[in-house]
């Protein structure tokens, strides 16, 4: 392989941030970035995007597997501690992977998709690592033009309230209602809460 692009993602640095302050959330910034740079090799990169993201930059990584363990290392290398002043903090990372030149041929290629593969760890638990996949773009995709229809639903009314009654087997009797949201669109039909609300 011969350059893997990897975008890292502090997970719940904003709790860090709002909870300690941005003075504390800075120096976490920092020390991390000194952290990172121990678990990768001299001639790897490491590069703050902004916020706290970071990107990563592997050249000439041997196989596949190889770039598992040096994402399984930075994720370890974050378990310890941060002792910032008289604040210790646990943190976990979010990590996406790209592959050159199978993922993209250029670097913003490579960070859009090395992001994709980034926000897919996150939804799958966070502080792990994802390859990127190409149908990951689809379900971004997929996901954004779900979420434009949804605003429209609201508009063109296409949003129906049904109320699902709950019953008492013994007696019969209706003893409350749920109330359930359901739409139906005018190209794809009844479209499942599973796919919507979330």
């Amino acid at each position: 392989l011969r350059a893997t692009v990897m975008f890292l993602d502090i997970d719940n640095f904003k709790t860090i941030n709002d909870s300690l302050g941005h003075e504390v959330g800075d120096r976490l910034i920092k020390t991390l970035a000194k952290r990172l740079k121990t678990c990768i090799r001299e001639e790897d990169t490491v590069a703050r995007l902004g916020g706290d993201e970071f990107m990563l930059v592997l050249e000439d990584v041997g196989q596949t597997q190889d770039v598992a363990d040096a994402a399984q290392k930075i994720l370890d290398g974050l378990v310890k501690p941060f002792r910032l002043g008289e604040h210790e903090v646990f943190v976990g990372a979010s990590i996406g992977i790209a592959i050159y030149p199978v993922d993209g041929r250029d670097v913003d290629n490579l960070l859009k998709n090395a992001d994709t593969a980034m926000y897919r760890a996150k939804e799958r638990g966070r502080n792990a690592y994802q390859f990127y996949t190409p149908d990951m773009t689809t379900r971004v995709r997929d996901h954004l033009a779900l979420r434009t229809q949804l605003r429209w639903a609201l508009e063109r009314d296409e949003l129906r309230l049904q109320y699902q009654p709950m019953l008492d087997l013994r007696s019969g009797q209706v003893t409350a209602l749920e109330a359930l949201v359901r739409w139906r669109h005018p190209d794809l039909g009844m479209i499942s809460p599973d796919r919507f609300i979330p």
